[in-house]
């Protein structure tokens, strides 16, 4: 009785059985990875490096999808190109060159446009309201997706390799001047370190190409998405402003305007009076019924219009 109740019966009983140590093997192994690569890594530099510098290196390595360049330049030169502006500013203009040789009908310019809200997007998460038929990734560029239908249906491989390399280029080129310090100095004085993570990122990059088998997939991936694991506590929520000072004083932060999205027109919500609002306190177990209860109280009495 006690089985049926938790969803087992006779019929499924096996398959259970099946699937319980499958999952305890991918838990330990995700458990492994969160565990063990943080300190692989930190250990291929010479000195503990702080919450800051592992911030730079996320956002300028990672989320610029940098690895992007391993397939035609040398992790070595990539390096040397956060510690000299003047080989980036080189290697762009040498790349778009070679996007001007690959693309047809004249479409270098947009191609361009493109590739530069996509690499502010990235290093930013924002967007300008003149942007471009904005796309997600460099095949999406390629074939010119959802732009007024001028659609190019198989674009060459080069192009979109081009593309791919030229819209990382631009993100690096976009980062924060802060940031841009931050890399410069890790490049020159960690460079082993810096190589190790350009190499991880481009061998790990490379695996998840590979899986992309179809042009839909190929369209669906986010250029420079790596998701940074949450810590048990953090929250982050979309509010209305109207509770602003409530959510203060729960330990919630502000951290920008929500745009929403054309899905949400037809909710009795007004977008213009919300925010993305985060957390870093840890709200005790048994608050957290009594403190939601209360959020949402406040929420839809602030947010609905009769």
């Amino acid at each position: 009785m006690a089985d049926e109740v938790m969803g087992i019966t006779d019929e499924n009983r096996d398959m259970f059985q099946l699937m319980n140590p499958v999952k305890s093997a991918v838990s330990r192994i995700r458990q492994i990875f969160r565990q063990d690569m943080p300190k692989i890594i930190g250990e291929q530099f010479s000195r503990k490096l702080t919450d800051v510098e592992w911030g730079q290196l996320h956002l300028g390595l990672a989320r610029t999808d940098l690895a992007a360049l391993g397939e035609t330049i040398r992790i070595r030169n990539i390096r040397e190109m956060l510690s000299d502006s003047s080989k980036l500013d080189l290697a762009i203009s040498k790349e778009e060159e070679t996007l001007k040789g690959l693309s047809k009908k004249n479409l270098e310019k947009v191609y361009i446009e493109k590739a530069k809200d996509l690499a502010q997007f990235m290093t930013s998460y924002k967007l300008d309201k003149e942007n471009h038929f904005f796309a997600r990734n460099a095949m999406a560029i390629a074939m010119l997706a959802g732009d007024n239908g001028a659609m190019v249906k198989d674009p060459s491989p080069e192009l979109v390799a081009s593309i791919d390399r030229l819209v990382s280029l631009y993100a690096v080129e976009m980062l924060d001047p802060a940031v841009k310090t931050g890399l410069k100095t890790l490049a020159e004085t960690e460079p082993k370190g810096v190589e190790f993570v350009l190499g991880y990122l481009r061998d790990l990059r490379s695996k998840e190409q590979a899986k992309a088998t179809t042009k839909i997939a190929q369209l669906n991936g986010y250029k420079g998405y790596v998701p940074a694991e949450t810590k048990e506590g953090v929250s982050l929520i979309v509010a209305a402003d109207a509770v602003h000072n409530y959510l203060v004083q729960q330990g919630y932060t502000r951290m920008g305007d929500y745009r929403g999205s054309g899905l949400e027109a037809g909710r009795k919500i007004n977008l213009s009076d919300l925010g993305l609002y985060r957390t870093r306190h840890r709200i005790r177990l048994q608050d957290r019924s009594t403190a939601t209860k209360g959020l949402w109280h406040l929420l839809s009495n602030a947010t609905s219009k009769e």
